[in-house]
């Protein structure tokens, strides 16, 4: 792509902390084919478990599958960068990662406008249909029928009455929001037997989040997993230092407050200080 731009174009970088960029490869997953995604309340719901395929096995060790993703060009900031400067690219602007949280996209959007010279945003709205599906891969959207009701659980704005409000159920011990749909016709019904529905369902929700805890304790990794494993291994320790201070080389020549916000990073560069010093 750079190939084919014109070298006096601007690039916007993204960066993101690397440390985080190598667990988000690590924890880079998609649903199994063939899944069930239709329940009742009489079903077998073992069948929520074990749903997720992983682009790097997770079957191997940690090491193996960090070394497996650092050849596969999870961490490529440098090479791409040294490519851009023998393409003469010279007007290069720095984006932090965090910078597109959700809570911060509309005053990234409006800086980003007046640098960038597009449209700038009217208003929060328009960034309100932004939906987080990652967390809920393998997961949702979910049918669940009570009674011959059938309810629709989903990451993404549907069709239908949203329930959730209605019936009082928790949800907020879920890093994403998602939403409880159904048919306008059963709202009635629903509100005859609110202690009934709210029950179920709310059991439902409850052993959906035990899935996604077990799935994020057990299977997915953390920075801090990362950082204390390369603590105890010398070789693994050498290998990400060698690799994340190419990584951040670049962005430290013109925007040191980035490298400086970047918690795991500098946690990573201080065990090893302190590691080198012993």
């Amino acid at each position: 792509m750079l190939s084919f731009t014109h070298h006096t174009s601007p690039i916007l970088w993204v960066v993101r902390d690397p440390i985080s960029k190598l667990k988000s490869s690590l924890n880079n997953s998609w649903a199994k084919p063939n899944l069930v995604y239709n329940f009742d309340e009489n079903s077998n719901l073992s069948a929520l478990d074990n749903r997720l395929y992983f682009h790097i096995d997770i079957n191997k060790d940690l090491k193996e599958r960090i070394k497996i993703s650092l050849g596969i060009n999870t961490l490529a900031y440098a090479p791409l960068f040294e490519y851009s400067q023998k393409l003469g690219f010279s007007h290069i602007s720095f984006l932090d990662f965090k910078e597109l949280d959700e809570n911060k996209l509309f005053n990234t959007f409006c800086k980003l406008a007046e640098k960038f010279d597009f449209n700038t945003p009217q208003s929060k709205n328009d960034f309100s249909d932004i939906t987080y599906v990652q967390l809920f891969s393998g997961i949702l959207p979910l049918h669940y029928k009570i009674k011959n009701i059938e309810f629709l659980i989903s990451a993404y704005k549907c069709e239908g009455i949203e329930i959730s409000k209605l019936l009082g159920l928790k949800k907020d011990f879920f890093e994403r929001e998602f939403n409880i749909y159904t048919k306008e016709e059963n709202i009635t019904i629903i509100k005859q037997e609110k202690t009934l529905f709210k029950g179920q369902i709310q059991d439902f929700i409850l052993i959906l989040k035990n899935v996604i805890d077990y799935t994020n304790e057990n299977l997915k990794t953390t920075e801090e997993k990362i950082i204390d494993l390369a603590s105890k291994d010398q070789e693994l320790r050498l290998l990400l230092k060698e690799t994340l201070n190419k990584e951040a080389k670049f962005v430290k020549q013109t925007r040191p407050d980035i490298i400086a916000s970047w918690k795991y990073y500098n946690e990573f560069e201080k065990m090893c200080e302190e590691l080198d010093e012993k």
